[in-house]
């Protein structure tokens, strides 16, 4: 429609009969994970949907070349709605979150296994981000004391009770939240639940340890988790620059008029340079020079001396 009004060379009715072409965006998103998107960190699901969206378009793209339909429509028109699909698509989701997250019909409920600590920060940081998508319905402990009420969330008895409370309540999601108990008793409590819970989040003794960029690895049938330093990748650094300098040149000329009054209304308080040029040390030590508007008169140290009570109180004499 913004090509059409803009200069009627494309007529919109060709572009209603692509609307299968939606149906191919729900399956490449269902096949990444992001039907329902469960506890996905934002990064990771933008990330997830940057890439899945631009694969789709590719393969349209690809679809126009091999049909020969590519004189038929308009490539800027596809490289536009592939700008606001990576920007719009997101944006939906989290505005879908923001407004419905907090609805008793939201999210998937979730039973947590372990009234410690730990189990205590899980129930309140699931219950403080609903947009994660897990409601925590129940607490399971062999520990008596344990059993009541933790953070609002009934603790029900032994861990015993975790397969009945999937039966009954159709929970399909535990976590397990028993970092410190030994490996043998850990071992045994994700055997006996697993095949009760068809998602089992296991919580490592990792607090205080990012999950950005934390992959699983397989050495051989032991776990690993692979840490990735992504700004060591000469492709991460590459698109942070190109993401840095672009960002910066349009921010720079969207400023640019504002700057330009400021620099005006400089020159006309006062006589002198607009800019301020003073030496910082930068990166690896290297000294650069860093300019800003001048905020202060010209031999600022000459005109203090003018006025002796000012600078005295700025620079008292040494005792």
């Amino acid at each position: 429609m913004v090509r059409f009004l803009w200069d009627g060379s494309f007529n919109p009715a060709l572009y209603v009969s692509l609307w299968p072409a939606i149906g191919l965006f729900v399956l490449a998103y269902a096949l990444m994970g992001l039907y329902p998107g469960i506890g996905k960190a934002p990064a990771e699901e933008l990330r997830q949907l940057t890439l899945t969206t631009t694969l789709v378009y590719l393969v349209l793209g690809a679809a126009a070349f091999l049909f020969k339909v590519g004189d038929t429509y308009s490539r800027a028109t596809f490289l536009g709605a592939w700008a606001l699909s990576v920007v719009l698509v997101p944006l939906s989701r989290a505005l879908t979150r923001h407004l419905f997250a907090h609805r008793k019909w939201w999210g998937y409920p979730a039973v947590v296994l372990g009234a410690g600590e730990t189990g205590r920060m899980v129930v309140q940081m699931l219950k403080r981000q609903p947009g994660l998508g897990l409601k925590p319905v129940a607490v399971l402990d062999d520990d008596p004391e344990k059993q009541g009420v933790m953070e609002g969330v009934p603790v029900l008895g032994g861990l015993d009770l975790a397969p009945a409370l999937a039966r009954e309540l159709r929970v399909r999601h535990a976590i397990v939240a028993m970092p410190g108990v030994p490996r043998a008793k850990l071992l045994e409590v994700l055997e006996q639940n697993g095949h009760a819970f068809p998602y089992l989040v296991l919580i490592p003794d990792l607090f205080g340890f990012s999950s950005l960029w934390v992959t699983t690895k397989d050495l051989g049938g032991i776990m690993g988790l692979e840490v990735r330093q992504q700004l060591l990748l000469p492709g991460p650094r590459l698109a942070k620059r190109i993401i840095d300098v672009g960002l910066s040149l349009i921010g720079g000329l969207l400023l640019l008029p504002f700057l330009a009054l400021i620099a005006i209304l400089i020159k006309l308080d006062s006589p002198g340079p607009v800019l301020y040029g003073h030496t910082r040390i930068g990166h690896n030590g290297q000294r650069f020079k860093a300019w800003k508007f001048r905020s202060m008169v010209k031999d600022t140290d000459e005109v203090l001396k003018e006025y002796p009570f000012v600078c005295y109180l700025i620079c008292p004499p040494r005792v």
